[in-house]
C-alpha cells in the first residue's frame, strides 16, 4: 500500500507540473506526442546516469567528510555535470529528427521542462524508496523545481543563439552549459554543508534560482511567435491549481507518515518543519511562478534577484491624527511582495482592443457622470515596467483620450468587471520608459465591462 501511495505522490507531482506549462498556455501549440515522449525519454535519462557511475567504477567519492574540497568536486562532476546531460539527452534526440517542428523560444523551454519534469519524477520515486515519505515534501518543493530550472538554463543558450538576433555567438550555447552545471553544482554543495545556517544558504540560493527562471521563461515568451499582448494568462486559475493540489500533495505526506510515527513528539516535529520551510517555500514558488509579464520582443537580462521585494514603512506618517489613530495602533510596519505581474494586471489583457463600457464606481461627484462607449487600445510599460493602457473614450464631446491603470489595492472587481484608475497624461507620442504614474492625473475609479 505504502509503495502505490509513493508511485502516487511521484507520478501525480509530476502530473502538476505537466499541467502548469499546459494552463499557462506555452504547450498549447506543441504536438502531445512529442513532448509526452521527451517526458519518458527524461524518465529513462535516469538510466544514463547509472551508467555512467557503473563504467566510473566510483571515481568521485560520496561526501563523507573527506572535506569542501572533495564534496564540491563531488556535487559538480559526480551530480551535475552527470544529470545536466543526462536530461538534455532526450531534448537533443529530439531535435536530431523534428528540428522544424521547434521554432519557437518557448518550444525549448518545453523541451528543458519535459525532459526533467520526467527525470525528476523517477528520481524522487528512488528516494521515496530509500527514505519514506519523510523526504518526499520537502523534494516536491525544491528538487522538482530545481531540476526544471537547471534545464531551462542548460538549454537557455540555444535560445539565445538562435532567436536572439545580436547573439549569433555560438559561446553563448556552452557558456549556459556551464552557467547550468554549476549552478546545480553550488546548489547541492550548500546541502552537503554541516555549518551554521547551511539551509538559509540553501534557501536563498534557491530563491535566486527562481528569479532566473522566471526571466528566461519571460523572454522566451516575449519572443514567442504563439503569444501576444493580447494573450489572456489567467494567473489567479493557474495560482489556486497549485495551491490547491501543493496543499493535497503536503496534506498527503502528513497522513502517512502520521502512520509511521512512534511519538506524538515526532509528529509535532515534523508538522512544525512542514510548516515553516516546505509551506513557506511552496508559497513563494507557487506565486512567483504565476505571475508572468509579457513585454513582447523584450530581452530582460539575466540577473540574480530575490522573488519578492521587502519594503519597511514608517508606523506613522505626520503627526497623530483620528484619521491615521487605526494605523498608529495596527501599524503596517513591514510589506512583503511577489514580484511579477499581479493578476488585476494581467485580466486586463483580456479587454485588450475589445470594445468596452466604462462606467463609475461612484455617481457621486463623477467626471464622466454616466457610461459611456470605448475601447481599450494599447498597453504601454512605464518605469519599472509599470503597465498602463489607453483607453478611448466616445463621449458626447466626441473621442476623447485618457489613460487606465489597474487597481492593485483593496477592492479590484465586481465580478468580473474590473476596477481600473481613470487618468489623463501625456501625449500618447511622448510617453516613454521615463514616466510614472506621477506624470498622471488621477481623476476617478471606473469599471470596464
Amino acid at each position: 500500500m505504502q509503495q502505490f501511495a509513493g508511485i502516487l505522490f511521484c507520478v501525480f507531482l509530476a502530473f502538476i507540473w505537466l499541467e502548469y506549462y499546459r494552463r499557462s498556455g506555452m504547450s498549447t501549440h506543441q504536438s502531445k506526442v512529442l513532448l509526452t515522449s521527451v517526458f519518458l525519454l527524461g524518465i529513462l535519462s535516469v538510466l544514463f546516469v547509472d551508467f555512467f557511475n557503473y563504467i566510473s567504477n566510483g571515481l568521485f567519492q560520496d561526501p563523507l567528510d573527506k572535506g569542501y574540497a572533495n564534496d564540491f568536486v563531488f556535487a559538480f562532476f559526480g551530480v551535475a555535470l552527470i544529470e545536466e546531460f543526462a536530461k538534455f539527452l532526450p531534448i537533443a534526440l529530439v531535435l536530431l529528427f523534428f528540428r522544424k517542428r521547434f521554432n519557437d523560444p518557448i518550444d525549448y523551454i518545453l523541451l528543458a521542462g519535459f525532459s526533467s519534469i520526467g527525470f525528476a519524477c523517477f528520481e524522487n520515486l528512488r528516494y521515496f524508496n530509500e527514505h519514506g515519505f519523510v523526504i518526499l515534501a520537502v523534494r516536491s518543493v525544491t528538487a522538482m523545481p530545481s531540476h526544471l530550472i537547471f534545464s531551462t538554463i542548460f538549454i537557455y543558450g540555444f535560445i539565445q543563439f538562435r532567436f536572439k538576433e545580436d547573439t549569433k555567438d555560438k559561446i553563448a550555447i556552452p557558456a549556459y552549459m556551464f552557467l547550468a552545471v554549476m549552478t546545480h553544482a553550488v546548489y547541492d554543495f550548500t546541502l552537503l554543508l554541516d555549518i551554521k545556517f547551511s539551509y538559509i544558504i540553501t534557501l536563498v540560493i534557491y530563491f535566486l534560482m527562481i528569479s532566473v527562471f522566471m526571466t528566461m521563461l519571460g523572454n522566451a515568451i516575449n519572443n514567442s511567435q504563439h503569444f501576444s499582448m493580447k494573450r489572456f494568462i489567467d494567473s489567479k486559475k493557474l495560482t489556486e491549481f497549485l495551491l490547491f493540489n501543493y496543499t493535497v500533495l503536503l496534506l498527503f505526506t502528513l497522513v502517512f507518515f502520521a502512520f509511521k510515527v512512534h511519538s506524538s513528539l515526532e509528529f509535532v516535529n515534523y508538522f512544525a518543519g512542514l510548516i515553516w520551510k516546505d509551506v513557506f517555500i511552496m508559497l513563494v514558488l507557487v506565486f512567483r511562478i504565476c505571475r508572468i509579464k509579457i513585454i513582447p520582443g523584450r530581452w530582460n537580462p539575466i540577473r540574480p534577484e530575490m522573488p519578492f521585494s521587502i519594503t519597511f514603512r514608517p508606523i506613522l506618517k505626520g503627526p497623530l491624527t483620528p484619521h491615521n489613530l487605526r494605523s498608529f495602533f495596527i501599524p503596517k510596519i513591514l510589506k512583503i511582495e511577489i514580484k511579477g505581474e499581479r493578476y488585476s494586471e494581467t485580466y486586463l489583457n483580456y479587454f485588450l482592443n475589445r470594445d468596452v463600457f466604462v462606467q463609475p464606481v461612484s455617481s457621486r461627484k463623477s467626471f464622466l457622470k454616466s457610461r459611456y462607449k470605448g475601447i481599450l487600445d494599447l498597453k504601454m510599460f512605464l518605469k519599472g515596467d509599470e503597465s498602463m493602457y489607453l483607453l478611448i473614450l466616445y463621449t458626447e464631446n466626441g473621442t476623447e483620450y485618457f489613460y487606465v491603470k489597474p487597481k492593485l489595492e483593496g477592492r479590484q472587481r465586481f465580478g468580473k468587471r474590473p476596477i481600473v484608475a481613470l487618468l489623463r497624461g501625456p501625449n500618447l507620442s511622448e510617453i516613454n520608459e521615463h514616466y510614472d504614474t506621477n506624470d498622471f492625473t488621477f481623476i476617478e475609479w471606473v469599471v470596464l465591462k
